[in-house]
Order: structure tokens, then sequence, then C-alpha cells
């Protein structure tokens, strides 16, 4: 299995109440060779899948749309938007190497990054 390059398990023991969501769990499934050893692995550290919310699923969509409108390129709602949305409708932070899109798309939800990231004036 890839490990975080800090903490992760330390962080995740003081917010185990908060879950996972299914699309990280889409992401760590690489690392794993069936469901059940995913399912140990998360339930050993007391970590369960919370279900996307409607309202997420839309505010998703909607950043997706700006996202396109200033220029992207994807073509499908990106999995970042999908986590983001989540986080910021059901008021959970994001453990992430990479902050910059979800500081531009949902400003309000909490980053926990590897150490302080600078974000750029303009985060794309």
């Amino acid at each position: 299995m890839n490990c975080w390059p800090w903490p992760f398990n330390l962080y995740f023991s003081d917010h185990r109440k908060e879950g996972d969501y299914p699309i990280i769990y889409s992401e760590l499934s690489l690392t794993f060779s069936s469901v059940e050893a995913l399912d140990a692995q998360l339930e050993s550290m007391q970590l369960h899948l919370l279900e996307i919310p409607r309202p997420a699923l839309f505010l998703a969509g909607k950043a997706f749309v700006q996202y396109r409108r200033i220029g992207g390129s994807k073509t499908n709602v990106l999995s970042d938007f999908l986590i983001g949305a989540h986080a910021a409708v059901s008021d959970l932070p994001v453990l992430t190497r990479d902050p910059h899109r979800y500081a531009r798309y949902f400003p309000t939800v909490r980053l926990v990054t590897p150490g302080c990231l600078p974000l750029p004036s303009d985060p794309q």
C-alpha cells in the first residue's frame, strides 16, 4: 500500500467520525487486491464510508461548470469536485497533497495538507 509521507493515521485518529468518501474509496482501491482487504484496512482505522448527499452532487456540477467557463479542459466532472462538494455540504475536512483546486472552488472547506503549502493568488 502507498503511504502518505506524513502522519495520515494521526490526523484520522481525531476525525474517525467523519468517515471516508466513496470517490476516495475508489482511489484507494488501486493499491488493494480485494474489496475485503480495503474494507479491513478502513475498519482497522475506524473509518466509515459516507454516501455523497444529493446537494453535494449538485454543487459538484456547479463547480465543474465554473471550471469549464474559466478554461478548464476536462469534459467530465472531476473527482476533486465530488470530494470537495461532499466536504462543503457535510462540513468535513479534506486531506490532500494538492489543495489548490479545493481552495478555489470550495473556499469554506477545511484543508489538511502536509506542512504549510502557500496558495497562489489565482489557484487553478
